[in-house]
């Protein structure tokens, strides 16, 4: 079958064995024996972003690394936390890359406004400012008529990822006119609002 496929078996089997509650000390001790060669499997798989994000491998591992066991001889805990690093360092290196399926997904680094510009149409004067951010985090959107009909980009993907392993770095890919706390403002003469 396809990679993504095994993965999701996988983590399944890790799931059942692994994240059931009120199990004896005795049947965890055999669930954490049978669930070492699974664990064994996902450390040997060779993961990328879109399988990361895909498979929620990531998730299982965070949910496994917050479990106590009074014993684990097998070290999974241990092993699932040192997955979780790995999966970290691999989204960092992608964003560090800029890993975009072309130039113009990557992600611009400008982090003040960039400029302010009357513009006259119609008789009104209105004043536009257009801000890009780095490490913004995505927020409900701001009352608005405009619908971006943008395709997702393989940056979706690290900002998903990065969701399913709950780290702080998400990178904006495209430049926002509104936002919750910069709003652009309209004006007219005739005492007219609207929201851009």
């Amino acid at each position: 079958g396809q990679p993504n496929e095994r993965l999701l078996k996988l983590r399944h089997k890790l799931q059942k064995l692994l994240l059931v509650e009120g199990l004896s000390d005795e049947v965890l001790v055999q669930n954490l024996e049978r669930a070492d060669p699974i664990l064994a499997e996902v450390e040997a798989f060779e993961i990328d972003l879109q399988l990361l994000k895909d498979t929620k491998i990531g998730r299982l591992m965070k949910k496994i690394s917050a479990l106590q066991f009074s014993q684990d001889p097998r070290r999974i805990v241990e092993r699932s936390v040192k997955l979780i690093k790995q999966y970290k360092t691999m989204m960092e290196k992608a964003q560090e890359n800029g890993e975009a399926a072309s130039p113009s997904d990557k992600a611009t680094e400008v982090t003040a406004p960039v400029e302010t510009k009357p513009v006259v149409a119609d008789q009104k004067l209105v004043a536009v400012e257009e801000v890009t951010s780095e490490n913004v985090k995505p927020q409900a959107p701001s009352v608005s008529n405009h619908v971006s009909d943008v395709p997702p980009t393989s940056q979706a993907t690290v900002v998903a990822a990065a969701t399913i392993v709950e780290t702080d770095t998400i990178v904006s890919t495209e430049k926002s006119t509104t936002t919750s706390s910069e709003t652009t403002v309209v004006t007219s003469t005739s005492n007219e609002a609207a929201v851009v």
